[in-house]
């Protein structure tokens, strides 16, 4: 019974800090707002279907194929499966804990589940059953950030620890052999690791270090820290996406900003000033539109990569259902068709976003 009891206190913890984050955050900034132009796009970019799931959710990935979305609740054990041409789920799947961050291989065939006790889960995406459970990887309290390299063979983890006398997290990144499914690795990344993405290319990762707005870039061929980017912001940053063509890293910022980090040189070169604090962000299959989440404001802002400017801010907010006012968006995936977005959110609902102009 005691081995439940730090999740349960984690997971408590994450979920009212997360949304007491946003909506605080987003009432001391509402005097700092900037003001961005109004730029015509296609309006039949929009919202064009809302999937009923339930509970609060997490994490959210799209088969390779394009015809299935996974997502995590991270309120439960539950991992629901999406069928991408009808937008119906249709299968719930238990893990043993809390699930959070979900990553699919490659070749579509297994999705790996972070849980909030330091154990990965493994489900084989034909079948839609759980085929191996990964135990105490990382050695912290909580697991996080996921991400899969390019070849398939290995996935790599953030986990956290909450330090005894403050508020300050350590941790440290494993990584996980896909073929023996064993932990290889344990980097130490001493100040928070969070989200992680991966160049196309496999050869780096670049880890989000949620205490300090740095991000810790890994060399995925020895598993060692090689740079350690200071983003120069005063809040704290979370979502990170890799262009496709391996040159630019985005970096959300709750300060109501988004940095842009060349990867050859590993310096910020520009900035995205928002009008709310962004959390998850994801780049088309073409690069040339980035899609953030923005908690506070229930919607999705969509940034030109070529100009890093927002080019529109799509409300999640449904007149047909004015009620629901508190969507709070959180994670965020695209087909690899480029054709939608799909999003969770802690109001129980997986968003579709139709994309009409990438």
């Amino acid at each position: 019974m005691k081995s439940y009891i730090i999740p349960i206190i984690i997971l408590v913890v994450v979920i009212v800090a997360v949304v007491a984050f946003f909506l605080l955050n987003n009432s001391l900034k509402a005097t700092t707002t900037t003001t961005l132009p109004s730029i015509a796009i296609s309006p039949n970019s929009s919202v064009i279907a809302s999937i009923p799931v339930g509970n609060i959710l997490s994490g959210i990935a799209v088969t390779p194929n394009g015809q299935y979305a996974y997502v995590t609740a991270v309120n439960s054990t539950q991992v629901s499966v999406i069928n991408t041409s009808n937008n119906k789920v249709i299968k719930n799947i238990l893990t043993k804990s809390f699930p959070s961050g979900i990553a699919i291989t490659p070749n579509g065939q297994y999705a790996y589940v972070t849980e909030l006790d330091n154990q990965v889960t493994v489900i084989n995406t034909t079948t839609n059953e759980v085929i191996a459970n990964i135990p105490s990887v990382g050695g912290g309290q909580s697991l996080d950030g996921i991400a899969i390299t390019p070849n398939g063979k290995y996935v790599y983890i953030s986990d956290s620890t909450l330090k005894s006398d403050s508020t300050y997290l350590s941790g440290n990144v494993s990584v996980i052999n896909t073929e023996t499914n064993q932990v290889i690795s344990n980097i130490s990344i001493a100040n928070g690791p969070s989200s992680i993405a991966i160049t196309p290319n496999g050869q780096y990762a670049y880890i989000v270090n949620f205490n300090n707005d740095e991000i810790s870039v890994l060399n995925t061929g020895t598993n060692t820290v090689i740079n350690t980017i200071d983003i120069g912001g005063n809040e704290s940053i979370d979502g990170i996406a890799v262009t496709p063509n391996g040159q630019f890293v985005y970096v959300t910022d709750s300060s109501s900003k988004i940095y842009v980090i060349n990867t050859t040189s590993n310096k910020v070169v520009d900035t995205v000033l928002l009008n709310q604090a962004p959390y998850k962000i994801t780049v088309t299959p073409n690069g040339q539109y980035a899609y953030v989440t923005e908690p506070n404001a229930n919607r999705i802002s969509i940034i030109n990569t070529a100009t890093n400017s927002v080019v529109y801010n799509l409300s999640l907010i449904s007149s047909s259902n004015p009620a629901l006012t508190a969507i709070l968006p959180n994670g965020i995936a695209i087909n690899p068709n480029g054709k939608e977005a799909y999003v969770s959110s802690y109001a129980g609902k997986v968003f579709v976003i139709g994309i009409t102009f990438n």
